[in-house]
């Protein structure tokens, strides 16, 4: 994957933003595809009036939309959290890192990113760890790869979670120690 991320529009909109280059269209545009036709799809099932569907299927497709949707904004989110010593608090904070995912190589150079992926298996999904270092704060973003490496909407919201509880890990041992 050559997608390029632009750090300071990341940085300042909190969500990966890449540069723009015939790989980037190309998967952008697939995105939209996927998630707009899954919708529109769904809306004229629903809408056809010789499909006559319950209100309990109705609900749950309109529910599906609801997550879809809600998952794809995640994809692309950074989780932003405080460090207050920036020096000492890295090192911990790549540990943590470390700990909670041993099977991504985490190799942290000094520099304002790092960046881990994990291919898929046969029987396994991939993963893409995204950390950027800023002044005071890291930024951070976990996506799940499927096949091809494209981004799972699965996996986003229970990604977010995990960086989440990687924040409170980290959190606790600042103030804790």
């Amino acid at each position: 994957m050559s997608l390029r991320i632009q750090r300071r529009k990341s940085i300042q909109k909190e969500r990966l933003i890449f540069k723009s280059n015939w790989e980037y269209i190309l998967e952008k545009a697939f995105e939209i595809f996927i998630y707009l036709g899954w919708t529109l799809t769904s809306i004229a099932i629903i809408l056809n009036p010789k499909n006559a569907i319950s209100q309990t299927v109705t609900i749950l497709v309109i529910s599906i939309n609801i997550l879809v949707i809600i998952s794809w904004y995640y994809i692309y989110k950074l989780l932003k959290i405080k460090i207050p010593n920036p020096e000492k608090n890295r090192s911990l904070f790549v540990k943590i890192l470390k700990k909670r995912f041993p099977d991504l190589l985490i190799n942290d150079n000094g520099l304002y990113m790092l960046r881990s992926k994990k291919r898929n298996g046969l029987f396994s999904w991939g993963k893409l760890l995204t950390v950027i270092f800023d002044e005071n704060y890291i930024f951070i973003n976990l996506t799940t790869l499927g096949r091809n490496e494209t981004k799972s909407p699965l996996h986003s919201i229970s990604n977010y979670i995990k960086l989440k509880s990687i924040e409170k890990e980290f959190n606790y041992n600042i103030n804790g120690n």
